[in-house]
């Protein structure tokens, strides 16, 4: 017999549009070597200003933080020059020190 509770709240889920995660690896920085952990972002202009919970693969509840950041440059292209990615970070609320 199903749960028929489970099966109305389903049926009520509505897709919101993507966002983008960022996840900041500090193990492997050369720039900032005295971050000891990961650092987990996500732009407030997304997020509605709030920090967002998601579920890794691993089964880990990463939090991530609102924080004004922006990825560009990864699009490839016919020429043979490689991507040049830039990851815009505003430290308005001095949460980063490098």
């Amino acid at each position: 017999m199903p749960n028929t509770n489970i099966i109305q709240e389903s049926r009520q889920l509505v897709q919101d549009s993507p966002i983008i995660l960022f996840h900041i690896s500090g193990s492997s920085s050369t720039y900032a070597t005295s971050w000891t952990n990961d650092l987990y972002f996500v732009s407030p202009e997304q997020s509605g200003g709030n920090s967002v919970q998601y579920v890794d693969r691993d089964g880990v509840i990463r939090t991530y933080q609102p924080l004004p950041i922006a990825a560009s440059g990864f699009e490839l292209s016919g020429s043979n020059s490689l991507p040049q990615p830039k990851l815009s970070i505003s430290n308005v609320y001095g949460q980063m020190k490098i």
